[in-house]
């Protein structure tokens, strides 16, 4: 090696300093220094292209905007989707309805009703756009509108039942005459004998988000609601008219009605068989209410005729009550549970957050304090012993298995708390492990100057030593603590990139890693269909 690549020698008054850092390569030691920052900046700008490219280049820029709201608050929803359907009309010759009705299921509600009849004229055959459009008419008291919707969409939606039944509760609801509340009952009872299933509309979504987690299950309950008011309303009018000829004494019809009305709610319960997506803890409580209300003026009728309970009913009944109950109880633990789900879900991605906070700082100060010793080129090329990086290569590897454990989900189950202070633990540790492991492998400056000890000049050499020593412990430290940050930093980015590649999402992405118990919703109604 030259002269010039290997750096000053030293003179033979200071071989003795050799250990810390005198006259060593410092031009190979900035080179290496370099590269690994050039390396830490590729991972880095690599993992940052990635999800910037599939976030925002991946699609049109209105795609790309009608895909983050779907996520997003109904206010800050609202404001993004009038952008993009203002921006497709004009740039489109078919404007896309998937964008003026996601606008319209959000829309303040002196313009809802408007901006569902511009997404019907785009798409005029799309029978679930035509439900929930009737929904809302129904929701706004358009009760003669929604019977047209409905019926429309009746005529769009053939094969589901869901729509007759609505254009039923719209028929009663939209006048108290005799006459249209036998034509709704009359409607409901062909309804029921046609077999058809129920078929509820889904939430507007987009292909590239995955259909799980809670943001994604709370659209499908408040979807499921909106639908199901109608067939509440349609129930309370029954009711209402069985109790009014139960007081006059005559309810020749009243047991047929109450019937009808109990095979909507067993409809709304389901089979087994039913499709996970059309099934709900919503709909599910909608057809137990039904048949709960139904069973029971079936029992009093049946009791004042024949002067005793009929088991079969009161059997039936012990088991609604049954599945209320712990379907309540599922709602109530649901909720109750949720800011658990939330902190495992987030519990990554504070660690990730709090390991770059504590170890920039870190590495911060410790270059702070190199400015203001003023450590030299001599004491930056001094190598890191390969005892540290065989420590740092345990620190990261410990660091991995904490991420993987945070995000499998076994931190939900056993406590955040331990897994972040472990975490924070670890940080402190290689903190600590570079402020103190120089100490241990540099020499003392007695050690260095001790063959010199007869000589005059001892005092001069002895000073000198230290002054070179404490220049090379820091170069050392704050060098360790800034590998320890890019290497980190390297580390998070190929958990994010190997997170997106097993899962399809990044940690980020908190409203579909939050479990919505979507799995467990189901075991639950797949249970409760069979026990009624």
């Amino acid at each position: 090696m030259s002269e010039v690549a290997k750096g000053e020698s030293p003179t033979d008054a200071q071989r003795h300093l050799l250990p810390f850092g005198v006259g060593g390569d410092y031009i190979g030691a900035r080179r290496a220094r370099r590269s690994f920052r050039l390396m830490v900046l590729a991972c880095v700008g690599l993992t940052i292209s990635l999800y910037f490219a599939e976030h925002y280049l991946r699609y049109g820029l209105s795609e790309v905007q009608y895909r983050m709201a779907l996520t997003l608050e109904d206010d800050s929803q609202r404001a993004i989707l009038r952008n993009v359907v203002k921006r497709d009309a004009g740039e489109s010759e078919a404007p896309s309805p998937r964008y003026v009705a996601a606008l319209a299921y959000i829309e303040e509600d002196d313009l809802v009703l408007e901006r569902y009849a511009e997404a019907v004229d785009l798409a005029p055959d799309d029978g679930a756009l035509l439900i929930v459009y009737g929904a809302k008419l129904f929701q706004m008291g358009e009760f003669k509108e929604a019977r047209r919707i409905f019926r429309e969409a009746g005529l769009k939606s053939s094969g589901n039942a869901l729509p007759d039944y609505l254009q039923a509760a719209a028929i009663a609801a939209s006048s108290p005459s005799e006459e249209d509340f036998r034509t709704a009952v009359a409607l409901v009872a062909r309804t029921n004998d046609s077999g058809e299933p129920l078929v509820f509309p889904q939430p507007l979504w987009h292909e590239s988000l995955p259909r799980r987690g809670y943001w994604y299950a709370r659209l499908r309950r408040e979807l499921a609601d909106l639908c199901c008011a109608p067939l509440y309303a349609l129930e309370n009018a029954i009711v209402k008219r069985v109790h009014g000829e139960l007081r006059e004494g005559s309810a020749p019809d009243a047991g047929a009605w109450l019937y009808q009305l109990q095979m909507i709610g067993e409809q709304l319960v389901g089979e087994e068989s039913d499709a996970q997506e059309q099934r709900s803890t919503s709909v599910l409580i909608a057809g137990i209410k039904l048949q709960q209300d139904a069973v029971a003026l079936r029992q009093q009728i049946a009791e004042g005729e024949k002067g005793h309970p009929d088991e079969n009913l009161n059997a039936l009944a012990t088991r609604l009550s049954d599945a209320m109950t712990r379907v309540v109880q599922f709602e109530s633990q649901r909720d109750q549970s949720f800011p658990r789900r939330e902190r495992g879900a987030e519990l990554p991605v504070h660690m990730a957050l709090s390991g770059m906070v504590f170890l920039g700082f870190a590495s911060f100060l410790l270059i702070l304090l190199n400015r203001i010793f003023r450590t030299d080129k001599n004491a930056r090329a001094l190598r890191q012993p390969s005892l540290g990086m065989r420590v740092m290569g345990v620190w990261l590897a410990a660091l991995f298995l904490c991420l993987i454990w945070a995000a499998s989900g076994f931190a939900e189950e056993f406590g955040t708390i331990i897994v972040f202070w472990l975490w924070i633990f670890l940080l402190a540790a290689i903190v600590v492990m570079a402020i103190i492991y120089p100490a241990f492998i540099l020499p003392s400056a007695t050690t260095v100057c001790s063959r010199f000890l007869t000589e005059p000049r001892y005092n001069e050499r002895f000073s000198e030593a230290r002054r070179v020593r404490r220049k090379a412990y820091l170069s050392l430290s704050s060098r360790f603590a800034s590998i320890a940050l890019g290497l980190y930093l390297c580390l998070l980015c190929a958990c994010l990139v190997g997170f997106r590649v097993f899962t399809g999402l990044y940690p980020t992405d908190l409203k579909f890693l939050i479990s919505g118990l979507s799995l467990e919703e189901f075991a639950l109604i797949q249970e409760l269909q069979s026990l009624l």
